[in-house]
């Protein structure tokens, strides 16, 4: 059995390779709100005495939160009570032998990670983004939908990147960033940072 936290639009994602890799697996969900897809599923409450009290049934847990702090919190949760984390990968991405993946990430169908990339725990890599070669993405990182990171890019930890961003070789992104939806990175972007824009600028600190 998995037991998936969450029951919102990235669940829905998570529960389709849950399905294509697992499809022997029951699964069932711990979410404070819900919403017509999951009415067929056992749904609990998304606090730790709801978790701890299923622990014996439950195999590997997976977070599948789009809020990064929510994400981090559950995570240390988990792992403060020995709860194995899975990560899920769907079978249509690519990913090159030699990339590393931290564990309760995910990695959704069309995403491509190239030689030598890592990716830290609980990320998510979104629909068809591509990540090349010597990629280093810190732990609890989203990357948006269609993004494109290119060679050398480092991302710091709990940052997000919007929807289509692009970012260009050797690029230092700091923590806790956030970067627009269709924003070109063509310089370092410190820490506690907002960037938008073609080529991305700061608009302000976070």
């Amino acid at each position: 059995m998995i037991g998936v936290i969450g029951a919102g639009g990235h669940a829905k994602t998570a529960v389709a390779i849950i399905q294509r890799c697992c499809s022997n697996e029951k699964i069932v969900f711990f979410s404070d709100s819900s919403n017509s897809f999951f009415k067929d599923y056992q749904l609990f409450p998304a606090d730790l005495h709801s978790l701890l009290s299923m622990q014996e049934k439950i195999h590997h847990w997976h977070i599948a939160l789009g809020d990064i702090q929510k994400r981090k919190r559950f995570e240390k949760e988990l792992t403060e009570h020995n709860l194995p984390l899975k990560t899920l990968v769907h079978p249509g991405s690519i990913i090159e032998k030699s990339v590393d993946i931290g564990h309760g990430s995910i990695v959704v169908g069309g995403a491509i990670i190239n030689s030598c990339s890592t990716i830290g725990k609980c990320c998510i890599i979104n629909t068809a983004a591509t990540i090349d070669h010597d990629c280093s993405i810190s732990d609890f990182v989203n990357i948006g939908p269609g993004c494109h990171l290119a060679g050398n890019v480092e991302v710091g930890k709990e940052t997000d990147i919007g929807t289509g961003a692009i970012i260009i070789p050797g690029i230092k992104v700091g923590r806790n960033c956030k970067i627009g939806a269709g924003a070109v990175i063509i310089s370092d972007i410190p820490e506690d940072s907002m960037a938008v824009g073609v080529p991305a600028r700061i608009i302000r600190r976070i």
